[in-house]
């Protein structure tokens, strides 16, 4: 998961208020994650969505401050079932995931479309 240089953050934001659909790109590192999870907790506030769909396709490096934004948007939705579901993962995220005793905190789907959201 190499990729240090790339653009990050949050690339596009979709969906309604209902289902917001937020894609991340570039990495999710000491260096951007501060930035892009008060990016991230605004928008949470601004739209007030009853769940939330991380599509991290195009993250490229994720460090503990990147676990750190995924937690912050799970507190901030709340811990019912399906609020916030991760998508587009590569191996390499969810062996991290794995690795630091998360995975079962987010449900997980390839795709966007294939998001078991509420």
């Amino acid at each position: 998961m190499t990729g240090h240089g790339d653009e990050h953050g949050i690339a596009s934001v979709a969906g309604s208020d209902e289902r917001l659909v937020v894609r991340l790109a570039g990495e999710l590192s000491h260096g951007r994650s501060a930035a892009t999870q008060a990016e991230l907790v605004q928008l949470l506030a601004q739209r007030k969505p009853r769940t939330l769909v991380l599509n991290l396709a195009e993250v490229t490096y994720m460090d503990s401050s990147g676990i750190a934004l995924l937690l912050v948007a799970r507190r901030r939705l709340g811990t019912q079932p399906g609020a916030v579901t991760l998508v587009g993962l590569s191996e390499a995220l969810r062996g991290l995931l794995r690795a630091v005793k998360i995975e079962t905190l987010f449900p997980m789907a390839d795709t966007e479309e294939a998001a078991d959201v509420r």
